[in-house]
């Protein structure tokens, strides 16, 4: 106890001491703020960063205390003594406090990585996204954070879920590869090959340059040179396509590569779209389809057009010949005229450039070379044909060779040769004296020389005897009449027969065959041969026609009287008596036969007199081109069938007489013209159905065809005239050409014809006689088929609005080895050039085939291509093989609809079709 209260006493006693001394002690201040080193932190996984706090009294001034740190996430960061280290993506809240003071850093960590100045591969967002750094690409270790963007810029072509924001905290001094990974599901409408990537900027995406994307892997990659927002976009599509140059022609030869603007729907160029180049008319501009490269083959023009992902852009190439650089002949040499006298056919020339095409425009120069003569005018231009002549060329005053020339720009010239005769003195009367002195016999002639002198151009029914006999007439170098000359005559087609196949010449130099019966309905024709003369052989032309003959006479109002006077005295002059200054469709015959009427100085008719007939305007065609004077003095050409619409003009020649040549003048007014091109079944004609064909005019596989043909009644083309001019008061003119299937490329037919896509003279058999091109049209026909040589298509024209063309063919086609799809091919070429040429599609009428056996089962397989074509391209389409067979041409629905042969179809049939087409053609053209 006592112990107690002296320790109580110590204690206190101690206490006061204490209390006494702590007077002079001050206490220290208390922790006022903290702030840290960073106001924020960003790591990415694994990063670390140290925070450093600072700690100040309420005056300012720095404290030293011990801190203590804490974390509000240690799963996205942990910290110790302020070191922060990321442990998983997301964010918290890092916390320094001191005395109950607290400062506080928000984390971030982000995936992504550290790109190292050595490289690094970067990875992030699962895998989706990689990131592949070049060495010194960065200088000093450097953040990249990987994340999905908050705002993404608003774009249909973005794919879902594509879209990575990268950033980073150093510049990239290299580019590095950026690959996104993407799910296809959710690629839609869009080819998966067309995927990009792109970077969005402040308004829209851009293109990143050179980016691909892997379908077997769903990645795209492409160099990036910065951080940003990336995505993958769809492939654009195509809104437009248009093709340069817009203008300017080629020459044919010429070649030029055209190129494609191709943009999407906003306007935005699209780069790297592979095109696919075609032509509308092959024959006229080749294109590549990958280069677009284009060559001009020919004359005429062409659409090109680039497709690009179903658009396409077009423009019109027009195609020229090149510059003159050919010249030939085409009429007017080797001819004979009296002294002081034209010749009977004008010279006329055709130029062409180099690959032989017809050059309009071109300015020829003609002269007289020898022989003193004059020609007129000096100079031409050609025609669109290419064609340049002259009026008259007159020969010299002295009897002998005259020469004359055409020449072009660049030196290129061609010669005319012709022969100057004295024409025979007037021959006095002749008085028979009472008692005739002896006469010396005549020095004996040499001839040189055969022409036509009467019976060429007639008609008669088939197996009847023309009205006039054919005739020829020898002359020796002088023009004299040659007596006693054999002449031999000939069958050469139409099968027809002749009484006498020799005759020898009278004292007048003319000899006669007996009697010329026709064959056949259609063309006939006859050989008058003398070996060594020339103009051997002649050729003579008959029609055999189921209708009689037009007469040849013209109407004669007020005829010239016959009189019972003095004989006719040498001829003198010759004047028009009639047929000038007419009009007729184009391609139809005038109304009136030209004819002129040749008098003596007195003005007595001269009968007797041959006059020949040529062509001087106009392309027309003409038919018994020498005609001889009656005993009224008139001679009458066989028939003039005009040409294109406009002026057509027409000499008639004798030399020696005044008035000669007379023009006869004639308009050919606008109609509505039709080419029938097709087989034996468009080209021949059969009565009823009965074989043999009762006409033919020109077929690729048979015989040859040499000119101008009145289509007969059986003949397609002459069923159309004839259901055209019953309907119609406009004219109408249809023109047949033959040729043997559609499987007809280059090369020709075993008879030696040209097949429809040969050229010839820079021209194809289509564009020769279907557009009229290079008019006249020649094959260049050879062999036994055609003795003649080459068939001039004179009848072929230029289609206007007005006209048509009928193709049917491709019945031969099984037969000549070519499938469906290779006579779909040549068809579709056809309509190709009739396109190409500027025609109104609708103008092309196209036929289904009738049955053919043992072709098993190819005709209906080319019926079907041939509906297809005709649906797909807007083709007017005649369904024969409808009208002829229950199974689209498999077998004939009956006997009556062919002749017996099951290849070829009756005139009912021909008749039918006629009436379709005569049908549709009314609802097309002028009425």
């Amino acid at each position: 106890m006592r112990f107690s209260k002296i320790l109580l006493v110590v204690t206190a006693t101690w206490i006061l001491a204490v209390a006494s001394s702590c007077r002079d002690i001050v206490a220290p201040p208390p922790v006022a703020t903290i702030s840290l080193s960073d106001n924020s932190v960003e790591l990415v996984l694994q990063e670390t960063e140290q925070l450093v706090p600072t700690l100040s009294d309420a005056a300012g001034n720095p404290l030293t205390r011990p801190v203590t740190w804490s974390t509000s996430a240690p799963e996205v960061a942990t910290v110790d003594n302020g070191l922060v280290t990321a442990r998983g993506i997301g964010a918290a809240v890092v916390t320094a406090a001191s005395e109950g003071i607290r400062a506080e850093v928000p984390v971030s960590v982000g995936d992504g990585g550290i790109i190292s100045p050595s490289g690094s591969i970067i990875t992030g967002l699962g895998g989706q996204v990689a990131l592949e750094v070049p060495s010194a690409a960065v200088t000093q270790s450097a953040r990249i954070i990987i994340a999905l963007p908050s705002v993404v810029l608003a774009s249909t072509r973005l794919i879902p879920g594509s879209a990575v924001s990268l950033r980073t905290q150093a510049p990239l001094t290299q580019s590095a590869l950026l690959t996104i990974r993407y799910n296809p599901n959710r690629i839609l409408g869009s080819p998966e090959s067309g995927l990009r990537l792109y970077k969005a900027t402040a308004t829209d995406w851009q293109p990143v340059a050179g980016s691909a994307v892997n379908v077997n892997s769903n990645i795209v990659r492409g160099r990036i040179s910065s951080g940003g927002i990336y995505g993958i976009f769809a492939q654009a599509s195509v809104g437009s396509v248009s093709v340069s140059p817009v203008s300017g022609g080629l020459k044919a030869g010429e070649s030029k590569l055209f190129a494609s603007l191709v943009k999407d729907a906003d306007g935005n160029q699209l780069d790297g779209r592979a095109e696919v180049w075609s032509s509308s008319a092959p024959a006229v501009i080749q294109i590549n389809a990958t280069s677009g490269r284009a060559t001009a083959n020919s004359p005429g023009s062409a659409v090109i057009t680039a497709t690009v992902e179903e658009k396409s852009g077009s423009t019109t190439v027009l195609v020229t010949p090149g510059v003159a650089a050919r010249i030939e002949v085409v009429r007017g040499d080797r001819q004979n005229a009296d002294t002081s006298a034209a010749v009977a056919i004008a010279p006329a020339v055709k130029v062409t450039d180099q690959a032989g095409f017809a050059v309009a425009g071109a300015i020829v120069q003609f002269a007289a070379v020898t022989g003193n003569g004059v020609i007129s005018p000096a100079s031409a231009t050609t025609d669109t044909m290419g064609m340049a002549t002259v009026e008259r060329w007159v020969l010299g005053r002295s009897a002998g060779p005259n020469t004359a020339s055409a020449t072009i720009a660049g030196g290129a010239s061609v010669t005319f040769s012709s022969t100057a005769t004295l024409p025979p003195p007037p021959q006095p009367p002749v008085v028979t004296p009472p008692n005739p002195p002896p006469q010396t016999p005549a020095p004996k002639l040499t001839p040189t020389t055969i022409a036509v002198f009467a019976g060429d151009g007639q008609s008669a029914p088939p197996f009847a005897a023309v009205p006039i006999s054919p005739a020829v007439r020898v002359t020796d170098a002088n023009g004299a009449p040659v007596r006693d000359v054999i002449v031999t005559f000939s069958i050469r087609s139409g099968g027809g027969s002749i009484t006498r196949e020799t005759a020898t010449t009278d004292s007048t130099g003319v000899a006669v065959v007996g009697s010329w019966t026709l064959g056949s309905g259609g063309g006939n024709s006859l050989f008058a041969t003398r070996t060594g003369l020339s103009g051997s052989p002649l050729i003579f032309i008959a029609t055999a026609t189921t209708t009689a003959p037009p007469s040849s006479s013209p109407p004669q109002s007020t005829p010239p009287p016959t009189t019972t006077g003095p004989p006719a005295g040498p001829p003198v002059s010759m004047s028009i008596y009639a047929g000038d200054g007419q009009s007729a469709g184009a391609l139809s015959p005038v109304p009136v036969a030209p004819a002129v009427r040749v008098t003596d100085a007195a003005g007595i008719a001269v009968p007797g007199v041959i006059v020949t007939f040529s062509i001087r305007s106009g392309s027309g065609t003409i038919s018994g081109e020498v005609a001889t004077t009656n005993s009224l003095g008139i001679a009458t050409i066989g028939q003039w069938t005009l040409g294109g619409v406009g002026g057509n003009s027409l000499f008639a020649t004798r030399v020696g007489l005044s008035g000669s040549p007379l023009i006869f003048t004639a308009t050919a007014t606008a109609g509505v013209r039709i080419v029938t091109f097709g087989d034996s079944n468009t080209d021949a004609g059969w009565a009823g159905s009965t074989p043999p064909p009762v006409a033919t005019s020109y077929v690729s596989v048979e015989g040859p065809y040499a000119g101008p043909y009145a289509n007969n009644p059986t003949q397609l083309a002459g069923k159309i005239e004839a259901k055209w001019r019953a309907a119609s008061a406009v004219s109408v003119a249809a023109v047949n050409h033959g040729i043997s299937g559609t499987g007809t490329g280059a090369g020709r037919t075993g008879s030696g014809a040209p097949n429809a896509r040969e050229f010839v003279g820079g021209t194809t058999r289509f564009a020769g006689e279907v557009l009229g091109a290079s008019y006249p049209w020649s094959g260049g026909e050879s062999g036994q088929y055609y003795p003649n040589g080459a068939v001039r298509r004179v009848a072929a024209f230029v289609p206007g609005p007005n006209d048509f063309v009928y193709v049917s063919m491709g019945t031969n086609d099984p037969i000549l080895g070519f499938t469906a799809p290779q006579s779909a091919a040549n068809l579709n070429w056809m309509i190709d050039q009739w396109v190409g040429a500027g025609r109104q599609i609708d103008h092309f009428i196209l036929t289904t085939l009738p049955p053919r056996p043992a072709t098993n089962g190819a005709i209906v397989l080319i019926n079907q291509q041939i509906s297809q074509i005709a649906s797909a391209r807007g083709i007017y389409l005649v369904d024969l093989a409808g009208r002829t067979s229950d199974d689209n041409g498999g077998t004939w629905r009956s006997s009556a609809d062919h002749v017996g042969d099951y290849v070829h179809y009756s005139e009912s049939v021909r008749d039918w079709i006629a009436t379709q087409v005569v049908a549709y053609m009314l609802t097309k053209a002028p009425r």
